[in-house]
């Protein structure tokens, strides 16, 4: 029977029996390379010089069942067919030295640079069997263009194949002044993991990637205050497809929803005094605690609960859009921030305890956008706009909720024009916080913060 050579890096080739249809030929690709089920993967062959995609139609070609023929496998959609991008391997043992080697190109040549051309193609038998591939070495080091909201023209760093892509992460992080946690690269329509590498992924010498920005609703946490004990309250939440939960505590289990959206219950004992059991886990237990990442680019507008569909309010919260500028968002120094959230958070209703969480759980964003010589543009959200994002529900209904979400930003001193003034700014007016009712404690009260930093 014929054989194939499916190569899936360019320091490893497998000779396999050729599967009788292309669903067993990416079905078997997998199973050698340990893709997973949901990875978008296409094989390509060399045709005249030219690394052409293989599509299912043609798979029963005599032209793909010569014996020896080479396939090499690829996520995501292809970018250059060409024979600069084919793969190279000398054996599945054999490693480059300096494996890990690492640089960004000098700035003056980032704009213009080109690399180099290829040398010809050496052809690399697998041993001396007739049925043995001849595979085409690639260049050593490929180049990587970094593109995207917020990256400035010029971005690129250079790689060898075997790079781990967490160094790459690291570095992009380090020249755009970001937290590893809040963005992710893209490429071809996939998104690269940390212990991805080019050679992993058949880059060519030169590829495009997209770096995008994940926003993290940090520490969103539930009070729950009832006048009297309460053996039984169940908390349920539901975010639209735009946030996805990342953490939780107490732990719970995760519904999705056919819309995308997804959802999280608990039932706990609750006392007045703000104490609360888990029923599940019979932790005690201060505040119910989650959190929700969204990438950058969600659709839009956001997709709401199609079983309980809620009106519209006239500033809708898109967490992986989240507006934040001039027209709605005050701007402070860090100097006077501090003092001025505390403020707001006290009228917002927010005891001591959780005044002093919230804050100090921020500080460090705070702190960082401080040093970099920025201003700290935040507002609070409109406690309906936020509904949209994160519906909550408290059975038995609380008498009174209340919801503090903040966003924020750092500004330049060149931006810092035209902002609208803290000072005048009724933060109770604009949330939509009954204040007054919060107070009486005679009453079911459930309390809720949290916040976003938003990346430019």
């Amino acid at each position: 029977m014929p054989a194939t050579t499916i190569v899936v890096q360019y320091i490893r080739a497998v000779l396999i029996p050729r599967p009788s249809t292309y669903a067993d030929a990416l079905s078997e690709t997998r199973s050698l390379f340990s893709f997973s089920e949901d990875a978008s993967i296409y094989l390509e062959t060399e045709i005249n010089s030219n690394w052409t995609e293989v599509v299912e139609a043609v798979w029963s070609n005599p032209i793909l069942a010569q014996e020896g023929r080479v396939f090499r496998a690829r996520m995501g959609k292809p970018s250059r067919m060409a024979s600069a991008s084919a793969v190279a391997s000398y054996s599945a043992q054999k490693h480059w030295r300096d494996e890990y080697d690492i640089a960004p190109l000098p700035r003056k040549h980032a704009r213009c640079s080109k690399s180099p051309s290829p040398a010809p193609e050496a052809r690399l038998a697998l041993g001396s069997d007739p049925l043995a591939a001849s595979l085409s070495l690639m260049p050593a080091v490929c180049k990587l263009t970094f593109a995207g909201s917020g990256v400035p023209s010029g971005l690129v760093v250079r790689v060898k194949r075997t790079t781990p892509f967490w160094r790459v992460f690291r570095v992009v992080a380090e020249r755009l002044g970001l937290e590893s946690e809040i963005f992710y690269l893209v490429w071809g329509g996939e998104r690269l993991r940390e212990e991805q590498c080019a050679g992993m992924l058949m880059f060519g010498d030169e590829e495009t990637i997209e770096v995008c920005k994940e926003y993290t609703g940090g520490k969103p946490v539930i009070y729950l205050f009832p006048p009297s004990a309460l053996n039984s309250v169940r908390v349920d939440l539901t975010l639209v497809p735009e946030w996805t939960f990342s953490a939780m505590y107490p732990l719970s289990d995760i519904t999705r929803g056919k819309n995308g959206t997804s959802s999280t219950s608990w039932t706990v004992a609750a006392s007045p005094d703000g104490n609360h059991v888990d029923k599940a886990s019979s932790l005690s237990l201060s505040y119910l605690f989650w959190e929700a990442h969204a990438p950058s680019l969600p659709p839009s507008p956001p997709l709401l609960p199609s079983d309980a569909p809620l009106p519209l309010p006239s500033a809708a919260f898109n967490p992986g859009r989240p507006s934040l500028n001039r027209s709605n968002a005050a701007l402070l120094p860090f100097t006077s921030f501090l003092s001025h959230l505390d403020k707001a958070l006290t009228s917002l209703s927010l005891h001591t305890s959780a005044r002093n969480d919230f804050v100090t759980f921020w500080l460090p964003s705070f702190v960082r956008i401080h040093e970099r010589g920025q201003q700290i543009a935040f507002r609070f959200l409109e406690q309906e706009a936020y509904e949209q994002a994160a519906r909550l529900e408290v059975e038995p209904k609380p008498d009174v909720v209340i919801r503090v979400f903040l966003l924020f930003k750092g500004v330049s001193e060149e931006e810092s024009e035209g902002w609208r003034k803290a000072e005048e700014v009724d933060w109770v007016k604009e949330v939509g916080v009954e204040q007054d009712k919060f107070g009486d404690e005679k009453l079911f009260r459930v309390l809720e913060w949290g916040g976003m930093e938003v990346v430019a």
